[in-house]
């Protein structure tokens, strides 16, 4: 982790109910924000504004996936991408992977119907460079019923040309940030 460079995220009071204008953007023309997303992934970790708008894509995703928004979230997510699942929290029926935006629109639908009510709050994120690790706590509703309940996760995003193409849920750092360890051993000649 000595590489990674890490930025806190402080909480907002209320989060929109609605798109930005920056997000209505990226949904209404995808190819603009492909070309941003692919000028930053070319800029040095440290980097102020690579900070500013790694911390800004991240906070815009979580709410977006928060108010069912998947249109928001898919635009940042290459066609083939996948994602795996907080192991903890999958229920009966629910798949540990997704593939591709219809498998990450069925987990939308899953959580959906085993939850219920969900919300994410990202409190901060590690840039890797290559990757990203953003620690969240959540909370959700088990539909039909009054239990909730509050979890950790540590989720991690592999990008490639400005898109997302992996990602994992890990209900522990330690876990999180072996993987990242095994992906760049994995991507080392």
């Amino acid at each position: 982790m000595a590489d990674a460079v890490r930025t806190t995220i402080a909480s907002a009071a209320s989060p929109p109910k609605r798109r930005t204008v920056d997000e209505q953007l990226l949904v209404r023309w995808p190819g603009l924000y492909l070309r941003l997303a692919r000028a930053f992934e070319r800029m040095s970790p440290r980097s102020k504004i690579r900070r500013y708008f790694l911390r800004r894509g991240v906070v815009s995703t979580w709410r977006a996936w928060s108010r069912g928004d998947l249109d928001l979230v898919l635009g940042r997510y290459a066609q083939d991408a996948e994602l795996h699942a907080i192991p903890n929290m999958i229920a009966t029926g629910m798949d540990r992977t997704y593939e591709g935006h219809a498998g990450i629109r069925r987990l939308a639908a899953d959580w959906g119907e085993a939850w219920g009510e969900m919300s994410v709050a990202p409190l901060e994120v590690w840039d890797f460079g290559d990757c990203a690790m953003t620690y969240a706590r959540g909370r959700v509703q088990a539909r039909g019923l009054e239990i909730g309940f509050e979890y950790d996760v540590h989720s991690v995003v592999w990008w490639r040309r400005g898109l997302v193409v992996r990602h994992r849920d890990f209900t522990n750092r330690e876990e999180a940030l072996r993987a990242i360890d095994a992906e760049s051993a994995a991507a080392s000649p």
